[in-house]
């Protein structure tokens, strides 16, 4: 897969080049794994181009991305049982991104907007919190360049 919009992830693939006993280095998810979720969460079609490439580069780990102690389904599947419970919809297909605190906000992209979603934040405790349930941040390539610029001036990019 040609990488056109998240060029910076490709050319800054771990989060510590120097450090031979941990580089925190980018792992992919194949292609194939990749068709599989978009079959799963977009109805067999296509993924917009800046998550696919995302998932192409850095679908199984990604430094700038927290993904807690979850497997790549239950990454998916639990935040829509935990909307579930707490009376929560999205109402576009999307995906999860990232999981914030665990059971109670997450950071997706829809689906149907584009080949550079908004990154979005969904907070199931909104009303506790007195925040809105989703929140939109950025656009994706902007906000993995961001994560990564922070990982490079050493500072915690969650």
């Amino acid at each position: 897969m040609e990488i056109e919009i998240l060029t910076y992830l490709r050319d800054n693939p771990a989060a510590y080049p120097e450090n031979k006993e941990y580089e925190g280095r980018i792992q992919p998810m194949s292609f194939s794994e990749i068709q599989n979720h978009e079959m799963i969460y977009n109805n067999g079609k296509p993924f917009p181009k800046a998550l696919r490439e995302l998932l192409f580069l850095a679908g199984k780990y990604c430094y700038v991305l927290e993904h807690n102690i979850l497997e790549i389904n239950e990454f998916q599947e639990d935040p829509r049982e935990w909307m579930e419970e707490n009376n929560k919809a999205i109402n576009h297909p999307f995906y999860v991104i990232e999981i914030c605190d665990f059971a109670e906000s997450f950071l997706f992209v829809h689906l149907d907007e584009g080949d550079d979603p908004i990154v979005r934040h969904a907070e199931l405790y909104c009303e506790e919190y007195k925040v809105s349930f989703i929140s939109c941040l950025c656009r994706l390539s902007a906000f993995i360049n961001h994560r990564i610029d922070m990982k490079k001036k050493y500072r915690d990019p969650f």
